[in-house]
């Protein structure tokens, strides 16, 4: 919220005099939403209204249907539905005109119900929990009000936690009672309190650094829920956000966004299994075989690599980006040594420490003045040298390459370790060292770590020649910008760290205080590195000291179908956040081949969790994509009944209990019972035999949601 109050409220005021009820009731598709407009219902929502409580962010699927910039074909599925120029939520309509005009039936009932003070109607509205609020709070009667500028219920819930004895559940409830308890004060100063007094989700830092703000994500998160709820699916647009503080539109523009930030190393993706150790994760001893003999070398695991570099990050947050136009500058791949051979270790870190490339070919030979290949051969014959490939490296080095020229080094054929910007001439370094023929260079970047690889910004694999001019069409610029000047979040100006994300699946299926082992502490927000309780811990097999920033994010996603978060190791949870993902069955279409599959989802759940646990549930995705009746049955046989069989153990006859099978036909059970008589001896009842239906109709499936 701003301070000033009056300038917020002449936002509020334009908005009502361009969108009054009038004009809602008569809106057209492109008044709703128009890529690229400002002037649109869902702009101003979203964005021109972000200082009275925000929504913005996230999928552009939450108005409902919106105008699609990405015109490229991309196939509708169950839940979601495209044409070039609309995506909607399909359980709106099969057309972007029939979705239209649901989702503005149902903007139009919120709005009027908030004008006359109906709030209580505006909970069971079918739009997204947070813009049907925004837009409540936007009509309502400023005098009568029966919303404020907060519109995450956890965070109301959170604000009311304490001040109550119970907590309401219905959104509109949590409203009136927060403001019974604030009657009488100013609309947005309330919402301003709210806002700030609570940090459901996320964790303020306590005395950040200079320049440093906190983050609408908490640094440490764990997504947990029943299998199928796309907990894995989110991590990528959670990294994407957390990197970026912006989302592409639309899945294919967020996961090409995701596989480049990947590839530069800012996001890190790791799955945990049972057998995975604190050596994987953090680092240990490999053994490498060379020269025939083996050896042992301390190997970094995936966390100690993405903390390095985001720690390299951290620390050059004050220097200023490198300021370089990349128009029409040349790319060069160079060798600095041969990194496999212990007698040239040295040559890579020279050249960093003193700025000059170096080429090793033609030593002792001094080729000031030859300016052409021709004339490098002539020095090399006139010297009994060889003037085949190492004259043409030389001629690259001194005469192709020119002042701005950009130069990759490689480490092998398939990664790359620095980029460098030539800035000055040819010089020969007299010497026994080798390596004399050299070129000053201004190093734009170069890895503390780990080396990069090389389609990060080449979209082919290297050729072993010491120098040469690169593909230029195959040279991923926008990727080499990036890499050489980090994009940050809006909300991370200069002079503030990038972030990273590590990204950990299956978080509860390794033994995570072996895992993560001393690491536990270190990720505590208060022990961040510019933190006033910063802590580095001495690693015990490099002894290298370890400390992590607060710019490096850590996502786990947790299946609670494998083990709940009451069993996980306690000072792992003392320093997560959790957020539940639940099956959302409104993502399901109604009526898919004449089933209801959000009817049907909700009915087998209701049963499962009756018979086990809310932890087994089945997770949306479960039926999601599902077009035709054989596709759902497709999915019910490979997917669905053998999860259930897990589940219990292969007793039928709750199997039975979920399909709502029992005391029913044989022909609509799903689970058929072959001796239905043997119901009266237990005896009997042991060896009771059942089969999947082969045949199962429509009738089968319907009669599980009466």
């Amino acid at each position: 919220m701003e301070k000033d109050l009056t300038q917020v409220q002449e936002i509020w005021d334009a908005f009502l005099r361009e969108w009054p009820l009038e004009r809602l009731r008569k809106m057209t598709i492109e008044e709703y939403t128009q890529a690229g407009q400002s002037h649109t219902f869902t702009t101003w929502i979203e964005n021109r209204l972000d200082k009275l409580g925000s929504i913005w962010g996230g999928s552009s699927f939450k108005f409902g249907i919106y105008s699609r910039k990405d015109k490229s074909p991309k196939p509708s599925t169950a839940g979601d539905s495209y044409t070039q120029d609309y995506a909607w939520y399909s359980k709106y309509g099969s057309t972007p005109e029939e979705a239209f005009a649901r989702v503005k039936s149902l903007v139009v009932q919120v709005a009027e119900a908030a004008s006359r003070g109906d709030y209580a109607a505006i909970d069971s509205v079918d739009l997204g929990e947070a813009y049907k609020w925004k837009i409540a709070f936007h009509y309502q009667d400023r005098r009568n009000p029966g919303v404020i500028a907060v519109f995450k219920p956890k965070r109301l819930q959170a604000w009311l936690r304490g001040r109550v004895g119970s907590t309401p559940q219905r959104t509109s409830e949590i409203y009136r009672t927060i403001l019974s308890l604030r009657e009488g004060e100013d609309l947005l100063t309330v919402s301003h309190d709210v806002w700030e007094q609570t940090f459901v989700d996320e964790e303020k830092p306590k005395d950040p650094p200079s320049g440093e703000t906190a983050t609408e994500q908490p640094l440490n998160l764990i997504l947990y829920g029943p299998p199928g709820t796309g907990k894995t699916y989110a991590t990528a647009e959670l990294a994407v956000g957390i990197c970026d503080g912006v989302l592409p539109e639309g899945r294919e523009a967020l996961m090409a966004r995701y596989r480049e930030l990947r590839n530069l190393h800012r996001v890190r993706f790791v799955t945990f299994h049972p057998s995975f150790s604190y050596e994987e994760f953090v680092e240990g001893i490999r053994p490498v075989t060379k020269d025939g003999q083996v050896h042992y070398e301390v190997r970094a695991g995936i966390l100690k690599k993405i903390v390095t570099y985001a720690r390299e990050l951290f620390e050059k947050r004050e220097e200023p980006p490198p300021s370089l136009d990349l128009q029409g500058r040349r790319l060069f791949k160079m060798s600095l040594g041969d990194s496999t051979l212990r007698e040239e270790d040295w040559i890579y870190p020279d050249c960093l420490e003193n700025g000059y490339v170096s080429l090793g070919f033609g030593r002792g030979i001094d080729f000031s003045g030859c300016d052409t290949l021709a004339a490098v051969q002539e020095r090399f014959r006139d010297n009994d040298a060889d003037d085949g490939y190492p004259a043409t490296a030389v001629d690259y080095l001194k005469n192709k390459v020119r002042r701005g020229d950009l130069i990759l080094v490689s480490q092998g054929n398939t990664r790359f370790r620095a980029i460098a910007e030539v800035t000055g001439d040819y010089f020969f370094e007299a010497g026994e060292a080798g390596y004399q023929h050299r070129r000053p260079v201004r190093w734009l970047w170069s890895t503390s770590g780990e080396s990069l690889p090389i389609d990060t910004v080449f979209s082919k694999r290297l050729s072993q020649m010491s120098i040469y001019l690169m593909n230029q069409e195959a040279v991923r610029w926008d990727a080499l910008r990036e890499l050489l000047a980090p994009r940050r979040t809006e909300s991370r100006a200069e002079g503030q760290a990038p972030n990273c994300v590590l990204i950990i699946d299956e978080i509860n299926r390794a033994n995570l205080a072996k895992t993560f082992g001393e690491l536990i502490t270190l990720l505590e927000p208060s022990k961040r590195l510019g933190r006033p309780d910063e802590q580095e811990a001495e690693l015990p097999y490099s002894g290298d000291r370890l400390g992590v920033p607060p710019n490096l994010y850590v996502i786990g996603t947790m299946n609670t179908a494998d083990r709940s978060i009451a069993l996980m190791d306690t000072a792992l949870r003392r320093r997560f956040s959790f957020r539940e993902m639940p099956p959302q069955a409104e993502r399901l279409a109604s009526d898919t081949a004449g089933i209801d599959l959000q009817a049907l989802l909700t009915a087998m759940n209701e049963r499962i969790e009756r018979l086990f646990d809310r932890d087994h549930v089945l997770g949306h995705t479960y039926l999601m994509g599902i077009t035709t009746f054989d596709e759902l049955i497709q999915r019910f046989q490979d997917q669905i009944i053998p999860l259930l069989q897990e589940y219990f153990f292969e007793d039928w006859r709750r199997i039975q209990e979920v399909f709502n099978d029992v005391d029913q036909p044989r022909d609509v059970q799903i689970i058929q019972d072959l001796d239905p008589a043997a119901s009266g001896s237990t005896s009997r009842q042991s060896r009771r035999r059942y089969r999947v239906n082969p045949d199962i109709s429509p009738a089968a499936i319907q009669k599980i949601y009466p």
